[in-house]
């Protein structure tokens, strides 16, 4: 149980750091597992909460994380691990954390940008192209192409 006596009590809080495990910004495929490092410095226990969203290349939002109120003991850290479970991505995304502090609407905000590269299919990608390429330069060097004239 998580009890608070009335008296002198000092609410302070905020989010330290956001990112992802071993601030890692390049990854081969998701899930995607976000930390969240939040601070109490008050007297009391507080609360947290809020959302992590997360946006492409384009602006467009693609992923949504609501986080449950977690408790954070007086004077120390606490760290939370949040899932993003999408599993094919590609290209550049931003995560952006608005936590709520419990205490008088005050809500930090933090920005993490990080690539998806899945290798294997970019490579499987570059290696059909390159086939395809060499395949026609073959072709147009070993027959010769001559326009019929009447």
């Amino acid at each position: 149980f998580l009890i608070t006596i009335p008296g002198d009590i000092a609410r302070d809080g905020q989010l330290k750091e956001f990112g992802t495990l071993l601030s890692e910004h390049y990854y081969q495929n998701g899930p995607i597992t976000f930390d969240l490092l939040f601070r109490n410095n008050g007297s009391i226990h507080l609360s947290p909460y809020g959302e992590v969203r997360v946006t492409n290349f384009f602006g467009d939002e693609v992923g949504l994380v609501t986080l449950e109120p977690w408790f954070v003991l007086p004077y120390s850290e606490r760290l939370r691990e949040v899932i993003w479970n999408r599993e094919f991505l590609f290209g550049r995304y931003t995560a952006t954390a608005h936590i709520n502090r419990s205490y008088d609407d005050v809500i930090d905000t933090a920005v993490f940008t990080f690539w998806v590269l899945p290798w294997k299919i970019v490579l499987s990608v570059f290696a059909i192209i390159f086939v395809v390429i060499y395949g026609f330069r073959t072709l147009f060097k070993k027959f010769e192409f001559k326009r019929k004239t009447e």
